[in-house]
């Protein structure tokens, strides 16, 4: 029975030994040979390829235990059982140390592979009854054996690595001796591109791309490959089925373009061309290229979430670039007025000088009607000039060139006659009075919303703890109620102000809209009434102040 448990740690340990060089061999491709999309936290874990060994590991502990009890120890070496278990109990803290708190590469599989192949020899030996019995020198010379092959072999070194390192270093004749070693690893390896641009050597990336490796991740590629030095290794990338005509592929480039006003990621220098050769190259290819090509796939690409690429160069106050990029048919919109609030970038005189531009400022020499606006104090402060509601213009279109040459294309920002407050022209929804505060008037403006679903949803008691934005909601309230704008108007999911104030449970702008003459007699998406939802949903305060003003609803 002894030579039974012997036997079947033996096929453990070689089982162990076969997965983990396999693993090592394939890094970084068996994981994405069959990318799974979705990650499931205890599925994933639990099912990983490091708990599976781990998994082995204790089955061959517990194995080891049961030879143990049964085979005679003038027979078989219980060392072997013994080391068995205080495998099992290395495995643990070796599996966590190599799982995000170092980054050791394949050292836990090598570390697998070295005890395993320990373990085999000597349950083989037990299982075959070979005498003597194992003795510690003869367990000493194995160890020396093992740890020599291992130091020499290097295992925990995995092909993958050993190119990314090459690449790393610049060391083209080393990354060429390692391409021709591991073809398959130079083919099949996903981030071999990426970590060539961090340092773009053009016989490295030709290597890579002739082999027939194209891949990148738009989300988290290394942005130095942005460089203007590196211009013609972009053109070439692309000529070669690497897709730089994306829309994910501009954001990461204005991305590296905008002004260094902070460090930032994957960025080695600090000088910007203010001719913008790349991004020209980049608007060139985007508009060339078929429209299914230029979707943005990547919520990760620019290191943000804007939509807008002038929202990308609003967040670091970056005026050149903005004006560039203005000039080249992008437009100004609500969410750059947004990012430049955020930033505290919106009373700089360059940037004023370019929102003078865009469709939400009145000019000031043709138009003399009512509007809002934005003075330049350090809070972004809106006040209202006069209070009449005018219609929604036109937007202005921007003017494309994207052909131009650097000489063609004029890039100023330094205007003499900046106003010292942006005259906004007022909207129909009266959201232009918010458009400086850093809220995102273009969400709502999406949801078909109004000034009044903003202040139902926000104005609460002023503190710091739930001031989101700098706004004076009973000044915004006055403005708009002396406007006349629609108190009833429904939003994309059918609510009014006074049902969105309601559901938010916002009890200030609630009574002012009550007091203001709003529809109590509106019904939301599931037919309910107000006093309905208040008695359903325990609204005590809200359905009294209802009754209060509605005494024969009692």
């Amino acid at each position: 029975m002894a030579q039974t448990y012997w036997f079947l740690m033996a096929l453990d340990y070689l089982f162990l030994n076969i997965l983990s060089y396999n693993t090592i061999e394939n890094y970084l491709l068996d994981r994405y040979a069959f990318p799974v999309r979705s990650y499931y936290p205890l599925y994933s874990e639990l099912f990983s390829i490091e708990s599976i060994l781990l998994y082995m590991i204790i089955a061959g502990a517990a194995l080891a235990m049961k030879a143990n009890q049964n085979s005679d120890s003038q027979q078989a070496s219980h060392f072997t059982g013994h080391l068995a278990i205080f495998f099992a109990v290395l495995a643990v803290p070796a599996r966590l140390m190599t799982r995000g708190l170092i980054d050791c590469d394949t050292l836990y599989f090598a570390f697998v592979m070295f005890f395993s192949s320990l373990l085999l020899y000597g349950s083989v030996r037990n299982g075959l009854n070979i005498q003597p019995r194992m003795s510690f020198k003869e367990f000493a010379k194995v160890f020396a054996v093992l740890a020599l092959l291992f130091w020499f072999l290097e295992p925990w070194h995995s092909p993958s690595r050993q190119l990314t390192n090459a690449i790393k270093e610049g060391d083209v004749s080393r990354f060429t001796a390692l391409s021709q070693k591991y073809p398959r690893h130079l083919r099949m390896n996903p981030g071999l591109l990426d970590a060539a641009f961090s340092r773009p050597v053009p016989e490295i990336i030709r290597t890579i791309v002739e082999s027939g490796n194209t891949s990148i991740s738009s989300g988290y590629m290394n942005l130095e490959i942005f460089n203007p030095a590196h211009i013609q290794i972009l053109a070439y990338l692309h000529a070669n089925g690497v897709n730089f005509a994306s829309m994910d592929m501009l954001r990461n480039a204005v991305a590296y373009t905008t002004v260094p006003a902070r460090p930032r990621r994957n960025r080695i220098s600090g000088v910007v061309d203010k001719n913008y050769p790349v991004l020209r190259l980049l608007l060139q290819l985007y508009h060339a290229a078929p429209e299914g090509s230029r979707k943005r796939s990547s919520e990760n690409s620019g290191e943000c979430g804007w939509e807008n690429l002038l929202s990308i160069a609003a967040v670091e106050g970056d005026a050149d670039l903005m004006a560039f990029l203005i000039d080249q048919g992008f437009a100004i919109d609500e969410e750059v007025y947004q990012a430049l609030a955020l930033n505290k970038h919106i009373d700089k005189p360059a940037i004023k000088a370019l929102l003078q531009k865009s469709r939400f400022v009145v000019d000031n020499q043709n138009e003399h009607k009512t509007m809002a606006t934005i003075e330049p104090s350090s809070n972004q402060t809106l006040q209202t000039v006069a209070e009449t509601e005018t219609t929604q213009p036109a937007p202005v279109k921007q003017p494309a060139n994207l052909t131009a040459s650097p000489s063609d294309v004029s890039i100023s920002t330094a205007r003499v006659d900046t106003p010292d407050s942006l005259q906004l022209r007022p909207e129909p929804d009266g959201l232009e009075m918010i458009l400086g505060s850093g809220a995102d008037v273009k969400r709502y403006r999406e949801n078909q919303q109004n000034i009044f679903h903003f202040l139902a949803e926000n104005w609460r008691a002023p503190s710091d703890s739930n001031r989101t934005y700098n706004v004076d909601f009973a000044s915004v309230f006055a403005r708009a109620m002396k406007r006349k704008l629609t108190l009833d108007k429904k939003d994309k999911r059918g609510l009014t102000p006074l049902w969105a104030a309601l559901q938010a449970n916002n009890l200030r702008p609630f009574i002012r809209f009550l007091e203001a003459g709003a529809d109590r007699s509106a019904y939301n998406t599931e037919g309910l009434t107000l006093i309905e939802f208040c008695n359903k949903n325990n609204r005590k305060i809200l359905l009294g102040l209802l009754t209060d003003l509605r005494p024969y609803e009692k």
